[in-house]
């Protein structure tokens, strides 16, 4: 089940298992894994700073590692987690990133 649009930066959208997103990807994307899933942000130098991405786990059960472009985990979504990524510095593929809580999704 895809997210509605949550952002004005462009569109939602489910994830794939092992993704690697690019630079005109959708900013909000979620994913229900049926187990551990990784996600890979896009090259930072190819976004403008301040750019968030906001990722969403709607699992019960399993984690989605986000990474930076070079493979470095940046953090691991527990079950039913939401986390903003926001690009404070794109002076290398890597980016510096900063991290906000979103919320705890509620399966109702």
């Amino acid at each position: 089940m895809a997210l509605q649009n949550l952002t004005h930066y462009g569109g939602a959208r489910d994830l794939g298992a092992g993704e690697v997103i690019g630079p005109h990807s959708e900013r909000t994307l979620s994913s229900d894994p049926s187990g551990a899933q990784d996600l890979t942000l896009p090259d930072a130098r190819l976004l403008p700073l301040g750019i968030p991405f906001l990722v969403v786990n709607l699992s019960g059960s399993f984690a989605i590692t986000v990474k930076n472009n070079g493979g470095s985990s940046l953090y691991v979504l527990a079950a039913n987690e939401g986390r903003r990524f926001i690009l404070n510095d794109n002076s290398t593929a890597n980016g510096v990133w900063r991290l906000t809580k979103v919320f705890t999704v509620n399966h109702i």
